[in-house]
């Protein structure tokens, strides 16, 4: 479908009420876009933009006087969206004088990114200042593909107009025929890559990959282990960046990547070692339509001789080898599925295990255990860190769970191997003795685990109370805190 939204201001309207519209015009594979503003009650108005997808340019703004007159907006005035790094929009700064009663603000912005080489696609939510939105897809023809709640479609002619109600939420419009189709069209370029001639150095790597040994599970850690070390991951808000792919000898050149080209890497190299590997997109909070937006998680699935698939995240820097953020909330689109489908089961489980030995001079061991999100919580807190600087990390994160310690001793599994779960090994010093009737502070790592997290203290007396949230165990020694506690735990020793 190639599409046009119009959103102009209503003659009809009256001349004090707020109104959004949005105009976006195909032309050659160019989308072309005109916002129409009035009454918007700050000085700043957001032009939307995903710098993922969009290689846009503001070519003018303006201001219509209540007068009729039009004032344009200075340079100094606009942040272009072509420069704008890394930031989920862009802005357009309106003079506060001008957008009085009756005046109101008209930009346009091209996208020459290839996002829209299918057709226009859209995805909006109504804010909540504007009294009326009304969006139209001119020349459509037809109703076009969308979900959303909360607004009225009409034709009018052949435009498509949708026109939002006051409960009015996310509107998506597709161009996409079905499912399949959009899985095509996200990877049209990391296909004419991967089709391109393979350099040596991808071979290299799978050589070093397969070092690991002949099975597949230990490959795939390997590959994510070398990912993780040797490629720098690219910044989320380089244009078009989740669409476009540099060649594999660039980026085996370079090491530095976005989420796509990893994929593209990690895919090659097992392909190399002719490992069955498929590219995938998750979309942890995606539209009832095929929005190319909502899909920006490039992820690999690996079939395993056995029948066993597993499924790694290629850009997860410094996560556990099969560990993929977000996975339970997520859905996957892969080829031929014809519909969005829940990611293959597998996985580490997520836990959090610290457990603290005291003695009655204060000092302590501490050991803590991983898997899944929390070991990236630990990988990301000390990773890269030693000696002076890693004791100095832990106490400070000691001290942000409620209580001070010295760190004596620090030991770490290696936090750069993502084939071996994280832990920790310390030894320190608290600054309270444990005598009889004396009251402690039982330290602790905050850690945002809402699932698998367990505090275990073995103290050197018997306890006589305890704060609420922990239970008594080890015959009267011993405290336990599963699935959160109290911030600051504390315990009373009997006399």
């Amino acid at each position: 479908m190639t599409g046009l939204v119009l959103a102009s201001l209503l003659p009809s309207a009256v001349a004090s009420a707020s109104f959004l519209g949005m105009e976006l015009s195909m032309r050659d594979e160019v989308l072309v876009t005109e916002l129409t503003v009035d009454g918007y009650p700050g000085r700043r108005y957001p032009v939307p933009f995903d710098p993922a997808f969009m290689d846009a340019e503001l070519e003018e703004a303006w201001v219509a006087s209540p007068t009729g007159g039009r004032i344009d907006v200075p340079a100094w005035a606009v942040d272009t969206l072509s420069v704008v790094s890394g930031m989920p929009s862009a802005l357009v700064v309106a003079f506060p004088g001008a957008m009085g009663e009756g005046g109101f603000l008209r930009a346009t912005v091209t996208d020459r990114s290839s996002a829209w080489s299918r057709g226009a696609w859209f995805d909006f939510t109504a804010p909540e200042w504007p009294d009326s939105v009304r969006i139209v897809f001119r020349d459509s023809g037809r109703e076009p593909v969308w979900s959303g709640e909360g607004y009225e479609f009409s034709m009018d002619g052949r435009d498509a107009v949708f026109t939002a109600g006051p409960s009015a939420g996310r509107l998506s419009v597709s161009c996409f025929t079905d499912w399949d189709d959009l899985y095509e069209f996200l990877r049209t370029s990391f296909d004419e890559a991967a089709n391109a001639p393979v350099p040596s150095s991808v071979r290299g790597a799978a050589i070093e990959a397969a070092a690991s040994g002949a099975d597949g599970t230990m490959i795939a850690a390997r590959l994510r282990t070398i990912l993780c070390n040797s490629f720098r991951l690219k910044s989320a808000g380089h244009p078009a960046s989740l669409l476009e792919v540099d060649p594999l000898e660039t980026l085996m050149r370079t090491r530095s990547a976005d989420r796509l080209e990893m994929a593209l890497v990690a895919v090659s190299i097992l392909e190399a070692m002719d490992m069955d590997a498929e590219l995938l997109f998750g979309a942890a909070d995606r539209a009832e339509v095929p929005i190319p937006s909502d899909w920006d998680r490039p992820l690999v699935s690996i079939a395993l001789a056995d029948g066993r698939v597993l499924l790694i995240d290629p850009s997860a820097y410094l996560n556990s080898a099969f560990h993929v953020p977000d996975r339970e909330s997520m859905d996957i689109l892969g080829p031929g599925c014809g519909r969005p489908l829940e990611p293959p089961a597998g996985g580490p489980e997520d836990f959090w295990r610290e457990t603290w030995t005291v003695a009655p001079d204060g000092s302590f061991a501490l050991e803590v255990l991983t898997g899944g999100s929390a070991d990236s919580l630990l990988r990301h807190r000390l990773a890269g860190l030693d000696g002076p600087s890693a004791s100095a990390s832990l106490a400070l994160w000691l001290l942000q769970g409620g209580g001070p310690a010295a760190i004596e001793s620090l030991e770490t599994t290696d936090l750069f191997d993502l084939s071996t779960p994280a832990s920790l090994c310390a030894c320190g010093r608290l600054p309270d003795i444990v005598a009889p009737g004396s009251q402690i502070l039982l330290p602790r790592l905050p850690v945002r685990q809402e699932n698998g997290t367990q505090r275990i203290w073995n103290l050197p007396a018997r306890i006589a109370a305890f704060s609420r949230g922990l239970s008594l165990s080890g015959g009267g020694f011993s405290l336990e805190e599963v699935d959160g506690g109290p911030a600051c735990p504390a315990a009373l020793f009997e006399m």
